[in-house]
Order: C-alpha cells, then sequence, then structure tokens
C-alpha cells in the first residue's frame, strides 16, 4: 500500500497549536504518529472540528488513523502532560481535494 506524506504548514513547532495541511483527492485517510519524547506519560485524545472523539479508523494499523472527507476536516489532539495538569491542544486542518470529473 502506498503512503503518500503531507506536511504542516507551519512545520510542527510544540509552541504553535494551529496548522494546515493538504490532500491529493485520493488519499482516504491519514495517520496521526505521536513523536514526542516524553509521550509515554502523555495522555492524547483525536477530536473533531466538533470536539466529538474520533474512532481509530483502522485499529490494526500504527498509529491513529483518521478518515477524511473531501474539503476541509478539522482534527483537534489535546495532549495532556504526565502531571495530569497542563493540557494543550493542536488543531490541524486538512483539506482533502475532490476528485476530478470524469469525462463525458
Amino acid at each position: 500500500m502506498p503512503r503518500f506524506v503531507t506536511v504542516l504548514s507551519p512545520g510542527f513547532d510544540s509552541s504553535m497549536t494551529s496548522y494546515t495541511s493538504s490532500a491529493a483527492a485520493l488519499v482516504d485517510h491519514l495517520t496521526i504518529e505521536g513523536t514526542a519524547p516524553d509521550a509515554d506519560g502523555a495522555t492524547v485524545a483525536y477530536l473533531d472540528g466538533d470536539d466529538q472523539v474520533l474512532a481509530d479508523a483502522e485499529a490494526d494499523a500504527e498509529g491513529f488513523q483518521v478518515d477524511l472527507a473531501v474539503g476541509a476536516n478539522t482534527i483537534k489532539v489535546p495532549v495532556t502532560a504526565e502531571d495530569g495538569s497542563t493540557t494543550r491542544t493542536y488543531t490541524v486542518v486538512v483539506t482533502r481535494d475532490e476528485p476530478l470529473a470524469a469525462p463525458a
């Protein structure tokens, strides 16, 4: 299965909380993989734009899988530090292209 990599804009910086990215029409999901050096003690959630908990679209795959609809997809990732008192929410808006229309 081919992997497509999308880049956050701006590049990830833990002090920034809002990002954008884009995906081609043929990309129907993305994988979020936490790589924080202290990720073992942190808790992470994955929410949609309405703060509803997202289900892992492919629980058997590594990372957290998010299905993408055509258009803007808002994904919020609240991360709570190991001490339980500090939470920062990162928001990523991934815009998936609309498929090209078939020739008539």
